[in-house]
């Protein structure tokens, strides 16, 4: 398997039934997918990963379905994962709440929230040079600033006058 231990469905993707036999993980243009699911099955599963430790969703799951498998939920999982819908549980506090929307925009296109961590990280031990504040400088400096940096060096040589 991929290495999951505590699997969960990333938190920028919402879950939600459509029907009783279909259901969606995602709300936006090639991101969302769909998914068929006569038996229940999979919705009930997907909703239990939420962080848990994996061999509890087995056993939760094999309660209520005592037809699936290890290799079933290997399966799903694996599916699950292909879609990049699947990260590692991580506890949310090892970053700042003021760059959580910084994380979650990198976790649509890194593997792991881990490597989304890291790449904040980095950010918020960066120096940023920016030169002049005219035109498009002014905006770039609120946007670079939310992003996190160390350091953020300004330099215009325009006098600023009434």
């Amino acid at each position: 398997m991929m290495g999951y231990s505590r699997p969960r469905i990333k938190n920028i993707y919402p879950v939600y039934k459509l029907d009783k036999n279909r259901f969606r993980i995602g709300a936006q243009m090639n991101i969302t997918r769909e998914f068929e699911d006569p038996t229940g099955q999979l919705w009930d599963f997907v909703k239990r990963l939420d962080g848990r430790e994996l061999p509890l969703i087995e056993a939760d799951l094999q309660a209520i379905y005592p037809e699936v498998t290890h290799d079933d939920i290997v399966f799903a999982l694996e599916l699950l994962d292909k879609e990049g819908f699947i990260e590692e549980y991580q506890d949310v506090n090892l970053v700042e709440e003021r760059y959580m929307s910084n994380v979650n925009y990198f976790r649509r296109y890194l593997g792991s929230y881990d490597e989304s961590l890291t790449v904040q990280r980095k950010l918020n031990e960066s120096s940023i040079l920016l030169l002049g504040l005219g035109g498009g400088g002014s905006n770039i400096l609120s946007l670079l600033a939310g992003i996190g940096p160390k350091k953020l060096t300004i330099v215009d040589y325009d006098k600023v006058q009434i």
